[in-house]
C-alpha cells in the first residue's frame, strides 16, 4: 500500500518534479469532491422524497399546473425559454453588429432568424397550458403572421445598404417579441400595424 501512495506524496511535496502525478492527483480530488457534491445532492432529494407524512404537493410554493405542462416539459423555466431563444438570438445580431462595425460591409456575417422564429411558433405553446381550439386558431394565426415579419426582417440584410440599421431594427424588434411575451401578451407579439 505505501508503495501506491509513494508518487503521491511525492507529488505533492515537490509538484514541479512531477507534474503528470502532480496533475493526476489534483484531477482526481475534483473528481471527489464533485462525486461528493452530487451525493449530497441526491441524498437530500432521496431523504425529502421519502419523509412520512407528507402529501405530493404539500409545502411547495407554486401551484401544481405549474409543475408540469401538457407537453411535459418542468416547471415554470419551460415557459421562459422563449424569451432566452429570443434574447441569444439578439445577442447573435450584436456581435455581427460589432464585426460590422469594425470590419465594413464585406466582413458582416448573415444573421438567422430561424431559432427565434421557432421560438415564436411554441411561445403560445410554452406559455398557456390548455387553450380551447378556437383560440388556438387564433394563436397560430398570429405566430404566422410574426414570423412573416421576422423573415421579411432577415431578408433585409441582403436588401437593403444600411446592414447595421438592419442589426439595430431586428434587435429591437427581437427585443420587443421577447418583452410581450414576458407580459403574457401571446396574440400581441408584434403591432398589427408593422406586420
Amino acid at each position: 500500500m505505501a508503495e501506491k501512495l509513494e508518487p503521491g506524496i511525492a507529488a505533492l511535496t515537490d509538484p514541479l518534479a512531477k507534474p503528470l502525478a502532480t496533475a493526476t492527483i489534483l484531477l482526481a480530488l475534483v473528481l471527489l469532491v464533485l462525486f461528493l457534491v452530487a451525493l449530497r445532492t441526491a441524498a437530500a432529494v432521496f431523504i425529502n422524497n421519502s419523509e412520512e407524512g407528507r402529501t405530493q404537493h404539500e409545502d411547495r410554493p407554486w401551484p401544481a399546473r405549474a409543475e408540469t405542462s401538457s407537453r411535459g416539459r418542468v416547471g415554470e423555466t419551460a415557459r421562459w425559454r422563449p424569451v432566452v431563444v429570443l434574447l441569444a438570438v439578439c445577442g447573435s445580431i450584436g456581435g455581427a453588429y460589432k464585426r460590422w462595425d469594425t470590419g465594413g460591409p464585406l466582413d458582416t456575417p448573415r444573421v438567422s432568424l430561424a431559432a427565434a422564429e421557432r421560438a415564436v411558433w411554441s411561445a403560445w405553446q410554452a406559455r398557456h397550458d390548455r387553450i380551447r381550439r378556437a383560440r388556438r386558431h387564433e394563436m397560430k394565426e398570429h405566430a404566422a403572421l410574426v414570423v412573416g415579419a421576422l423573415r421579411a426582417m432577415e431578408a433585409k440584410q441582403d436588401s437593403q445598404a444600411d446592414t447595421g440599421q438592419v442589426f439595430e431594427d431586428t434587435a429591437r424588434m427581437l427585443l420587443k417579441i421577447a418583452q410581450r411575451y414576458g407580459e403574457g401578451r401571446t396574440l400581441a407579439l408584434w403591432d398589427p400595424e408593422d406586420l
